[in-house]
């Protein structure tokens, strides 16, 4: 991870758990997009991570993205073409971020075209 600033590429099942010390998680171009239809790309609990950088061409099939409990995540960044529900399915399909009050940064390119939901919170703020 020297040579990559501490960021962690993902190269294998990205449904193994990462190390939950992990600071940055890197999916390069169409790394990811051999998953079977509808599936949940959940990513929780990790205190550590400050970024998620997911490139060209990932999670076709992917029918629900949801980052929570992430405290230090700062920055969020897809490329085009991810997370497009293969081109044509017409199912539920939803994008959720939540408890990430230090999130600070998104970018998203040309993905979750066909995403039917969107929900966006930082922290339980009533909570003490």
């Amino acid at each position: 991870t020297k040579a990559l600033g501490g960021r962690i590429p993902i190269k294998s099942d990205i449904s193994r758990k990462l190390q939950k010390d992990v600071q940055s998680i890197v999916v390069e171009d169409v790394e990811f997009n051999l998953f079977p239809e509808s599936y949940t790309l959940k990513i929780d609990m990790y205190l550590n991570l400050k970024e998620i950088i997911i490139h060209d061409s990932n999670f076709s099939m992917c029918s629900s993205f949801v980052l929570s409990n992430l405290p230090l995540l700062e920055t969020l960044i897809v490329g085009d073409n991810s997370f497009n529900l293969g081109g044509g399915h017409t199912m539920a399909a939803a994008f959720s971020v939540t408890k990430c009050p230090s999130l600070r940064t998104i970018t998203i390119g040309d993905s979750f075209r066909l995403f039917t939901s969107f929900e966006l919170s930082g922290c339980d703020c009533g909570v003490l």
